[in-house]
């Protein structure tokens, strides 16, 4: 019992999490080498349903328990869940709209899930911004899975289901970025928030605190949508749509084979 209380106490003890030490490049390793294994059998996981069957109701049990407790501990331990705990960054919105897309398989959210989750994934692990807690602590390990479920759920839709980047869901993105920017925006004004840093931002701050507020606001309108679209640029550059395109046909007829040997059987 004193190893939960201890694991998920309310009161911050100004710790700060030192980026480029030993263990942050370890959790940078694992980041993405659980990208590569997804895109290494990228085939089998779609060919096996089973597994694939597993995987995904694994991301989902993961992104809800998560998201359970982080919002527990922000809204009945911290008390301060208005301010901390709402799905408003666009990482945790990301989490949202790829479970609602691995239940309902809707194409457009599984396109907001790769363009937020490619950046949203990685940004963050490289200057981590997180609540000031030593370990042990349940934001340690929140912050750290959180990235690695959004970045590798990302990789999953565009590798194992084959996303292919179409005009349509290219144009939801931007309409769903900016909607969500705008709706952050008002939440902020109203609970006093940082949603998104569209108020203050996680790094520079000395250089972007000294800028206008509509100015800075602007500017992080600018980046949300200018990192959709180097997402999609380099995205079409690398031809991994064709690649995952690709590895679907080969799976298509490596399970059409194995229908028509069956029915040779029999």
């Amino acid at each position: 019992m004193s190893f939960f209380k201890e694991f998920f106490r309310p009161e911050e003890d100004g710790f700060i999490f030192q980026p480029f030490s030993f263990w942050h490049y370890v959790l940078i390793v694992t980041l993405l080498s659980g990208a590569w294994i997804i895109f290494k059998h990228r085939e089998h996981i779609r060919q096996n349903k089973r597994l694939n069957h597993w995987l995904k109701v694994s991301f989902i049990v993961m992104a809800v328990l998560d998201q359970f407790l982080y919002m527990y501990f922000c809204f009945f331990l911290r008390k301060d869940g208005w301010v901390e705990g709402l799905p408003l960054y666009s990482c945790r919105a990301a989490l949202y709209m790829g479970v609602i897309a691995l239940i309902t398989d809707f194409k457009p959210l599984k396109g907001v899930t790769v363009y937020w989750g490619l950046f949203g994934g990685v940004l963050p692990m490289i200057q981590p911004d997180m609540l000031h807690y030593s370990w042990p602590h349940f934001t340690n390990v929140h912050f750290f899975i959180f990235h690695f479920m959004i970045f590798w759920l990302a990789n999953y839709f565009l590798f194992v289901d084959g996303y292919d980047f179409d005009a349509k869901s290219y144009r939801y993105a931007f309409l769903v970025v900016n909607a969500f920017l705008t709706f952050t925006l008002i939440v902020n004004m109203l609970v006093g928030a940082n949603y998104a840093y569209m108020f203050h931002s996680p790094v520079l701050k000395g250089l972007f605190d000294r800028l206008p507020k509509v100015l800075y606001v602007a500017f992080i309108y600018g980046v949300y949508n200018s990192l959709v679209f180097l997402v999609h640029a380099t995205c079409l550059k690398l031809s991994l749509p064709d690649l995952a395109k690709a590895s679907a046909l080969r799976s298509l007829a490596g399970e059409e084979d194995a229908c028509l040997a069956s029915e040779q059987q029999d």
